[in-house]
């Protein structure tokens, strides 16, 4: 399978991942549990349900920024003889989409704040991807 293609099926089936995370939820209660029952060390539920409900926005805005900072990486190889604004513009649509289709699922949202955490990840992508480029430029003009 040549790269392009490699990148092209890689990109589809982040998305799709990123669409069944979306179409998933685990209610604050069932995950306190579960974490506190499988961690290697004693955590209490109690225990962890603080430290859960001060930092869950850590690890969940995180979360959206890493999976769309991904993605973006995908869609830059696939378009990779495009400029970054190609695959910065289809990620953030995708996120948009994707919020939209939030609103349809029980118990979760569609919501602006994380299109912008999503396209927040789509931006780091593109400063690597854009300091990569520019190194590969810098290298391929200095020796030739």
């Amino acid at each position: 399978m040549s790269r392009l293609r490699n990148y092209q099926v890689l990109s589809i089936i982040w998305a799709f991942v990123i669409f069944i995370t979306s179409s998933t939820v685990i209610l604050p209660k069932a995950f306190i549990h579960s974490v506190s029952s499988i961690a290697p060390a004693k955590i209490s539920e109690p225990g962890f349900e603080v430290f859960w409900g001060a930092t869950w926005w850590v690890f969940v805005k995180g979360y959206h920024m890493l999976e769309f900072a991904i993605l973006t990486f995908l869609l830059a190889g696939w378009f990779r003889k495009s400029p970054l604004w190609v695959p910065a513009v289809i990620a953030i649509l995708y996120a948009a989409v994707d919020e939209i289709h939030q609103l349809w699922v029980p118990h979760r949202g569609g919501h602006l704040s994380d299109v912008l955490i999503d396209s927040a990840g789509v931006l780091i992508a593109c400063a690597f991807l854009a300091k990569s480029r520019i190194k590969a430029t810098t290298v391929t003009t200095d020796s030739g």
